[in-house]
């Protein structure tokens, strides 16, 4: 019966140590890609950031009017790795923290002042973003210009606003978001990227049957490759 426990233990603690094993292994395969999947896959990666200025749609179904929005000032930041050359065709995974959100005028009223005062607030919306996009390269000089598109996916992180009218709504955004990327750049001597993209949302953020809205950003981004 002791030898029979003793070798379930042991058993236990092969199966443990295997998965365990498993896990280092992705992580080191994720982590270092110099390894010997980079030559066959990955041919670069690095961190990307820069200016977004985003604004969103907001429609109203009962009237049929378009909410008048202006855009905010926000930041994207985040890594990539990308795909060996295929033809000039590289794919690029990449996994950024991006800010969205807009600049909404308000009317303040109060008990003092019935009539109100107009007040703009610009809340912010905190997603990751997910782009997989294709990458089309045009010559192979020190200066290279590119253009890029795909899908991408974003998932909500959290609201941040002043005006408590926004809060309710923002809060009950859709969990996650489809969109896409396009966009071109050029890149220098193959290690800094300059480039300019349009994303806009395919889903709607939000959609309760009163009023849907749908996120869009125009970023300007720099890149370093490794």
């Amino acid at each position: 019966m002791l030898v029979a426990t003793l070798l379930g233990v042991q058993i236990k603690e092969m199966k443990v140590n295997s998965k365990l094993k498993f896990s280092i292994l992705s992580v080191i395969i994720i982590l270092f890609p110099s390894l010997n999947i980079k030559a066959q896959i990955i041919e670069s990666f690095g961190v990307k950031g820069g200016y977004v200025s985003a604004d969103q749609e907001w429609n109203f179904y009962y009237n049929g009017t378009i909410r008048e929005t202006q855009s905010r000032s926000g930041f994207s930041l985040g890594g990539f790795i990308e795909s060996t050359s295929f033809s000039s065709f590289k794919l690029i995974l990449e996994i950024m923290y991006t800010q969205k959100g807009a600049t909404l005028e308000e009317r303040i009223t109060s008990a003092t002042n019935p009539e109100g005062y107009p007040k703009s607030f610009s809340p912010r919306i905190d997603y990751i973003s997910i782009p997989l996009l294709l990458s089309f390269r045009i010559g192979s000089s020190n200066v290279v210009p590119y253009i890029i598109a795909g899908p991408r996916m974003d998932y909500w992180l959290s609201s941040s606003t002043e005006y408590s009218g926004h809060k309710v709504i923002y809060d009950d955004f859709n969990q996650v978001d489809l969109g896409v990327t396009i966009g071109g750049g050029l890149l220098f001597s193959r290690i800094i990227s300059l480039e300019i993209r349009y994303c806009p949302n395919i889903s709607r953020s939000r959609d309760n049957g009163l009023l849907f809205i749908k996120n869009n950003n125009l970023e300007f981004l720099a890149g370093y490759h490794f």
